[in-house]
Formats: C-alpha cells, structure tokens, sequence
C-alpha cells in the first residue's frame, strides 16, 4: 500500500513538473508569433477564466477522492460508482452554467479589465472576444477534474498523471500550431490568433478527459466486478 501511494505520489509531481515546464516554455514562441501585445491580451482571458473555473468545480473532485477511497476501504465499491455518476453530472451542469456566464458576462468583464484601449495596444473588443473563445474549456475541463478525483480515490494516481501530461502537451501543440496557422497561413489578425490560442485549453481538455475515459472503460469490467461481488455477500 505504502508502495503504490509512494509511486503514485511521484507519478503526479513528476507530471505535475513536466506540465509546468512546457508551460514556461511555450510562452517563449508564442510571444514571438503575436508579440507582447497579444501575450498581454492572452492572461486577460485566464483571470476571469480561472475564477469562473474555481466556482463551477467547488471543490467536487476533491471531495470525491476523498469519499470513494473511504467507502472503497470500507468495500462499498457501489457508493463510489454513485459518487462518480452523480459527481460528473454535477460538474457537466455546473461547467454548463460556468461557461454560458463567463460567455454572456465577457463584455461587463473586459470593461473592468480595461478602460478603453490600454498601453498594450489592446481594446475591450478585443478582451471580449479572448474570453468568449476561453470560456468554452469550462464544458469539460470540471467533468475531467472530477474523473481524475474518482481514479486517485481509486489510489490509482497513473491516468491522472497521464491526462495531465496528454491535456498539456495537446494544449501547447494546439496553441502554438493554430497561432501560427491563423497568422501565417490565413494572413488573420493578431486578435484571432490569440483567440484560437486561448481556446487551446477546451482542445487540451478534450485530449485530458479522453485519456481518462478510455482508461475508464478498459477497467469497467473489473470496477463492475467488484461492485457485483460486493453487493451479493451483502
């Protein structure tokens, strides 16, 4: 036991490390392709973003890891089917809800973050439309928090290692090779480009959840397994 948390414990800083590396260093060619103006224009979405974020997961995913490896301890592997049935419901409405807001509220939200047009070269047009194209990560990237929550619950640390590795990577590539496409290839405007590199975090998520949900469907044999096993000795 002590083995396996050790493992998965190193399975998830190194992921964790590995993410944050590729982080730093996509901003390197990104800012050469848009320059500091549009770099500047890119964080302008991620604030509001990350609050709205915050507000439609509210703790969910962690709150399930805790409970399913409380009741799989127990052997009650039914109770942490429930959770996760009715956990990722929870996030898909919640994620729902978080992106229509952030989506209607982008104009009220690019005022408070600038007035006007500021030293960047920046206008609220173009903040409204950053957020717009960030906002539509909010659809999945709850439900997939969530899965990962369920798989550490399971002490099962290596699909949430893997999915965060896979979400970033997806997410940079994405960013990078759409910046570039948008600028060089349809000859579009800086704006644009920062717009699709913003929705770069919905491309990263879809690649996150779908490695946990093959993960998840491989196991589901065994998972109902256990859960039947269970419910007959009861």
């Amino acid at each position: 036991m002590e083995k396996n948390l050790m493992r998965g414990t190193l399975l998830l800083t190194a992921s964790s490390l590995l993410t944050k590396i590729l982080g730093f260093i996509y901003i390197i060619p990104f800012t050469a392709l848009v320059g500091t103006s549009g770099y500047a224009l890119y964080k302008y979405a991620y604030g509001p973003y990350t609050l709205m974020l915050s507000l439609s997961t509210m703790g969910l995913p962690l709150a399930v890891s805790k409970y399913v490896s409380k009741y799989n301890g127990l052997g009650n592997y039914r109770a942490g089917q429930d959770l996760l049935k009715a956990g990722l419901l929870l996030m898909t409405v919640t994620g729902i809800i978080g992106f229509l807001v952030l989506y209607t509220m982008a104009p009220w939200l690019a005022e408070l973050v600038i007035n006007g047009k500021d030293s960047s070269g920046n206008n609220q047009k173009d903040v409204v439309y950053v957020i717009r194209m960030v906002s539509f990560a909010l659809i999945i990237i709850p439900p997939m928090s969530l899965l990962r929550g369920y798989f550490q619950g399971n002490q099962s640390m290596g699909p949430s290692a893997l999915s965060t590795i896979i979400e970033q990577i997806v997410r940079v590539l994405f960013i990078l090779a759409g910046a570039y496409a948008v600028i060089h290839f349809f000859h579009s405007t800086m704006t644009k480009a920062v717009g699709i590199g913003t929705f770069g975090a919905f491309i990263g998520g879809v690649g996150g959840i779908g490695i946990l949900g093959a993960t998840y469907l491989k196991r589901k044999p065994l998972i109902m397994k256990e859960v039947n096993t269970r419910r007959k000795r009861m």
